[in-house]
């Protein structure tokens, strides 16, 4: 299982920030999705988008629905292995 962190810096809240939102929905569609998070830090307009699938190729088979010029793919994700997890 895998966590995927994009962030995002003051992103344009009329265009950007609806694109991001707009491609959240088709998540739940794609084989893999687990869960998804988008985060606005405190007293700024920095945004954090977390989300977990199966495996990276899950990721990878979701980010190609949602086309190139989508902020999400633009934006680097980092990559993290889920050692343990607790809830």
């Amino acid at each position: 299982m895998i966590n995927v962190f994009h962030t995002f810096q003051s992103p344009d809240l009329n265009t950007v920030l609806p694109e991001i939102h707009n491609s959240l929905q088709s998540m739940g569609n794609v084989s893999g999705f687990k869960y998804v998070s988008l985060n606005q830090k405190e007293n700024t307009q920095d945004y954090l988008l977390v989300s977990k699938w199966d495996d990276h190729a899950a990721y990878e088979n979701w980010k190609r629905t949602i086309g190139s010029n989508n902020p999400i793919v633009q934006a680097t994700p980092e990559f993290l292995n889920v050692m343990e997890e607790r809830y």
